[in-house]
């Protein structure tokens, strides 16, 4: 029972969540993170983009997530132009 009571104390908030499928939207208690914090979800990681004014009509605040491991193309030299 108090932990029932504790959770329902909590500050709860929005995490709107960004994936290859589209977006959502999941609903956090406890601690807010921070921009820049690695969040994990289901266990997949993501990154805090933005961390919103309490833009919902409920008061709540809204944290943006994009997925931590975003890859970018390596550019690498050919291999004739390393022996230059």
């Amino acid at each position: 029972m108090a932990e029932l009571e504790r959770s329902l104390e909590e500050p709860s908030f929005w995490l709107f969540v960004s994936s290859s499928s589209g977006y959502s939207l999941v609903e956090q208690r406890g601690r807010e993170p921070k921009r820049g914090d690695i969040v994990d979800l289901d266990g997949t990681e993501y990154r805090v983009a933005v961390v919103g004014a309490r833009a919902f009509v409920d008061g709540r605040r809204c944290v943006y997530l994009e997925p931590a491991a975003i890859t970018t193309p390596r550019c690498e030299a050919p291999p004739d132009a390393q022996a230059a």
